[in-house]
């Protein structure tokens, strides 16, 4: 088509262009030069082919290359052929088609007979058009007669090639099958011994495994009911060391006549006592990191009410909560503050013997913290009146200090009695 020519052309020319700037040999620009000619007589642009095939056929000439002047020569007269110069067509097909007859270069030779036929019929010499037919029909009989010969060799070669070729064919798709059944036998075989090896591998290191987890588990248990032991007998010896100075307090207090005095070792002995039947539960108790606060607070707090005696003997201790684990770290300032808080209480909130009831409790908030309550149904502000005007405040500020540790809030309702409730996080 005229479009595929026309880029044919581009190419060609930018070919030409190229090979002109790299200074190609003379041989190797006749050839693109004629090329493009080619690509020009196939547009019909025949002005500007004849330039082209006459720069092509002047260096074939110089260079004395027949095969080249024979082809552009023939060329030329194509071009004044298809112009209808059948006068200026004529030299130039007959010296194409001398060389050509001389050199042996048949290829294009029926065309050329052709062209020639047809020149001199235009030009009226009728023999000569007759003898070029005739030569163009010897020609293309011979070169039929000769690619029959060669297409029937070819078909028969063709034959026994592919007749072989499916033989061979067959005996490779044989030999494969059966290398395909011998590698498929040796698969599954190697799979099967490769599993059974897993299976047996894997059954025995399962029972290793088992075994060294055994050991490890007793070895573990043992470790740990040791190591219970050990934070037993721990927990054992600081309450008994706590209970030496506890009692070392007490021979003390017997000796000293300062009511105040006698009153400051007093309180110290109940905080020491605090702290070591906190101990005590623990190592009484089946977890040893941790202390059960209810049943901690009601023997605390019946503790605190037997120091006191008769001062005391008509309060009752009460302790409305359910059962709750606490860390040692907690329950350490928890029990100091309900001791601080249950002994003012028995000193100051029930006068003259006169009856009443301390509450004890320690619950957990539904917004995440804990929440201590010691609240009595005293005498309320006149009990703190009575407490601001005889003690020395230590108490107090003990209550607060641990309230800080526990990074927890305070707080003092004297409406009904007194009631301290301090709340911490969790």
């Amino acid at each position: 088509m005229p479009g595929d020519y026309e880029s044919a052309l581009q190419m060609v020319t930018e070919a030409v262009t190229i090979k002109q700037k790299l200074d190609a040999p003379e041989i190797e620009m006749a050839s693109l030069v004629n090329t493009q000619a080619n690509v020009l007589k196939q547009l019909e642009r025949y002005e500007e082919a004849l330039v082209g095939y006459f720069k092509a056929i002047k260096v074939a000439r110089n260079l004395s290359f027949p095969r080249g002047i024979s082809a552009t020569a023939a060329n030329i007269g194509d071009v004044y052929l298809r112009q209808k110069k059948y006068a200026q067509a004529l030299p130039f097909l007959l010296e194409g088609v001398a060389l050509q007859e001389e050199h042996g270069y048949s290829s294009n030779l029926p065309e050329n007979y052709d062209h020639l036929s047809e020149t001199y019929k235009a030009l009226g010499d009728f023999e000569n058009a007759l003898l070029y037919r005739e030569k163009q029909a010897d020609l293309s009989a011979e070169a039929l007669s000769l690619e029959k010969d060669q297409a029937t060799s070819e078909l028969r070669t063709k034959y026994e090639t592919e007749k072989k070729e499916a033989l061979i064919s067959t005996q490779e798709e044989r030999l494969n099958q059966q290398r395909t059944v011998q590698v498929f036998v040796i698969g599954i075989a190697s799979l099967l011994g490769l599993i059974l090896f897993l299976l047996y591998r894997s059954y025995g290191q399962k029972q290793s495994a088992n075994q060294l987890l055994a050991k490890t588990n007793e070895e573990l248990g043992q470790k740990m009911e040791e190591n219970e032991l050990l934070l037993q007998e721990i927990h054992h010896r600081v309450k008994n060391n706590l209970q030496i100075i506890s009692s070392l307090l007490n021979l003390q207090s017997a000796s000293i006549n300062d009511p105040n005095a006698l009153q400051a070792v007093q309180e110290s002995q109940n905080r020491v006592r605090s702290m070591a039947l906190i101990h005590q539960k623990l190592y009484q108790g089946k977890n040893l990191a941790a202390v059960e606060m209810k049943d901690y607070l009601e023997t605390m707090g019946q503790t605190i009410l037997d120091t006191f005696g008769s001062a005391a003997a008509n309060v009752a201790i009460r302790v409305p909560m359910e059962p709750l684990e606490v860390d040692v770290d907690t329950a350490v300032p928890l029990g100091l503050i309900v001791n601080e808080l249950v002994i003012n209480a028995c000193k100051y909130a029930f006068p003259n013997e006169q009856e009443g009831e301390i509450s004890l409790s320690l619950q957990q908030t539904d917004n995440g913290q804990y929440q201590l309550s010691v609240a009595d149904n005293g005498i309320g502000e006149q009990g703190l009146a009575i407490e601001n005007h005889k003690g020395t405040g230590f108490g107090t500020r003990l209550v607060e200090l641990l309230t800080l540790q526990l990074n927890g809030k305070l707080s003092r309702d004297y409406s009904n009695g007194t009631s301290i409730t301090i709340t911490y996080p969790i």
